[in-house]
């Protein structure tokens, strides 16, 4: 996995610039996205990132409303979404990576 390449990588090479490390997250990222069902995110003003997602789940929507203490809304309808509000001197992809692994966990119970 994308991991296991990095580390050889990193042995190989070094220790990477920034750029190539947020290359290597980012690509993460978006094989955690498609494995929960979202398939865009995009961020809106500066303190919401929206998640489109292929369906709306019930169990999803409360576990996440749990973990990230009320930050998350959803929306219904053609597209739904799920948003959440960052926090002051939160990270947006940090943030991103944390639903992403809530969401992972929510789906495998």
């Amino acid at each position: 996995d994308a991991a296991d390449v990095l580390d050889e990588l990193i042995d190989r090479y070094g220790d990477p610039p920034p750029s190539v490390s947020d290359l290597v997250n980012v690509s993460l990222v978006r094989v955690q996205a498609t494995a929960v069902g979202v398939y865009e995110v995009t961020q809106k003003k500066k303190d919401t990132l929206v998640l489109q997602v292929e369906q709306l789940d019930l169990k999803m929507i409360k576990g996440l409303l749990v973990a990230f203490n009320g930050r998350v809304t959803a929306g219904a309808g053609a597209k739904p979404y799920l948003s959440v509000t960052l926090q002051k001197d939160e990270k947006p992809l940090e943030l991103l990576q944390s639903i992403l692994k809530a969401m992972a966990e929510i789906l495998g119970n």
